[in-house]
């Protein structure tokens, strides 16, 4: 689901309970460029997205989380945005929860612009629980027809 901090937790739990055959795979984080301008330290990243983001996959049962970040300005705004995905995955590991990363964009300040960095990225985390999503559009966008 993309976006489904809208709706309470209690809302969905009725609204699965109604829908048996309804099962959940991924949600995407709360995204970071909604909840501050600036690249917060872990703790202000924990209390402004991981907290909740990690209450609804537990009430939602998925063990999956894509981690929707921010733009970096400059260089030092993706080394910190990095690194928050690293702690993000450390944070959710002992919850058995996936955090994935995508390339979405080519775009300057987009922090994740191809999918080599986002292989860099996994092989230079300390957790074995930071993934790729993949998805063919996106692939397609920013690498060029497959």
């Amino acid at each position: 689901c993309q976006n489904p901090y809208d709706i309470s937790v209690s809302e969905w739990k009725e609204l699965i309970s109604n829908n048996k055959s309804l099962k959940w795979i991924l949600i995407n984080s709360l995204p970071l460029y909604n909840q501050t301008n600036e690249i917060p330290s872990f703790n202000e990243y924990q209390q402004l997205v991981l907290n909740r983001t990690l209450d609804y996959a537990k009430a939602l049962n998925v063990n999956k989380v894509h981690l929707v970040m921010t733009d970096a300005n400059n260089n030092s705004d993706r080394c910190k945005i990095i690194d928050l995905v690293y702690q993000a995955a450390e944070f959710f590991q002992p919850h058995r929860i996936m955090c994935l990363i995508e390339p979405l964009s080519i775009r300057l300040n987009y922090y994740l612009q191809s999918y080599s960095m986002a292989i860099d990225m996994v092989k230079s985390s300390k957790t074995d629980n930071l993934k790729i999503m993949l998805d063919s559009y996106h692939l397609q966008r920013l690498h060029g027809n497959l």
